[in-house]
C-alpha cells in the first residue's frame, strides 16, 4: 500500500498506516488490500507460480467477523490455494478485546490460511498467549536487528528468542536484514526465513517473478 499525496508526495505505510488505524478508514483499506492479494495469488496459480502473500491486518479486522466472513467468500470464489497467504498482527491486537480476536483467528486458522505474530518483541512480548494463539510464525521486530551489531544485549536475546521459538514449533523470520553480516548471523542461529534490503527490495509483481527465477535453488 502506497500513498502519492498532491502536496506532499510519496508517503509511506509506516507513517499513514498507523493513523489509518485510529479511524474508520482501516477497514476499506484491508479489503483493497486483500481483494488485491487474493488477485494477485490466483493469477500467479494460474501461470504454476506457488507464491505464499503475506497480508498485514490490523486489531480493528480481527474484532468483528465481516474481515474473515470476506476472506472466506474470496476464497471460495476465486478457488486459491488457502495456504498460499499468511495474515499478519502484532500482539497489540489482543489488547481490546482478545476474545473475539481469538475467535477470528481460530476460524482464519481452521480456513487453513497461515497466522504470523508481526513486530515481535516490539510490545507485549508473552510466551504464554502466544501459546493460546493458532499462529504458526514469529517475526522478530527489525528494532532488534538494527542494533545487532552494537548492542551486545541483543544478540543472545535474539538468539534466545530464535531457539525457544523453534522449539516451541514456530517457524522464525528477521525483519530488517539490511546486510550480509546479519543474515549469515541470523542463518548460523538456526533463523528460517529473513526479510530487509539485503534480500530485496519491494517490487512490481512482474519484477518477482524475474527476480525468483534467477535466485539460487
Amino acid at each position: 500500500m502506497r500513498w502519492t499525496h498532491p502536496v506532499l508526495g510519496p508517503i509511506g505505510p509506516g507513517e499513514f498506516i498507523p493513523l489509518a488505524e485510529k479511524t474508520a478508514l482501516i477497514g476499506p483499506i484491508t479489503m483493497r488490500v486483500l481483494h488485491a492479494a487474493v488477485s494477485q495469488v490466483a493469477a500467479w496459480q494460474s501461470q504454476g507460480l506457488n507464491v505464499k502473500v503475506g497480508i498485514n491486518i490490523s486489531a480493528t479486522d480481527l474484532e468483528s467477523s465481516a474481515f474473515v466472513d470476506e476472506l472466506a467468500m474470496l476464497l471460495e470464489r476465486r478457488r486459491i490455494n488457502a495456504s498460499s497467504l499468511e495474515l499478519e498482527f502484532t500482539e497489540t491486537a489482543l489488547i481490546n478485546k482478545p476474545q473475539a480476536v481469538r475467535e477470528q483467528l481460530d476460524r482464519i486458522s481452521t480456513l487453513g490460511i497461515k497466522i504470523a505474530i508481526d513486530d515481535f518483541g516490539s510490545g507485549y512480548s508473552n510466551w504464554t498467549y502466544l501459546r493460546e494463539l493458532p499462529a504458526t510464525t514469529v517475526k522478530i521486530d527489525q528494532t532488534f536487528m538494527y542494533e545487532l551489531h552494537t548492542d551486545e544485549k541483543n544478540k543472545p536475546l535474539v538468539q534466545a528468542v530464535i531457539e525457544l521459538a523453534s522449539r516451541l514449533g514456530y517457524r522464525v523470520v528477521a525483519e530488517g536484514i539490511e546486510d550480509a553480516a546479519t543474515l549469515e548471523l541470523l542463518q548460523s542461529w538456526g533463523c528460517h526465513a529473513g526479510q530487509g534490503y539485503q534480500i530485496g527490495r519491494p517490487m512490481l509483481p512482474d519484477r518477482l517473478v524475474d527476480w525468483l527465477a534467477g535466485r539460487p535453488s
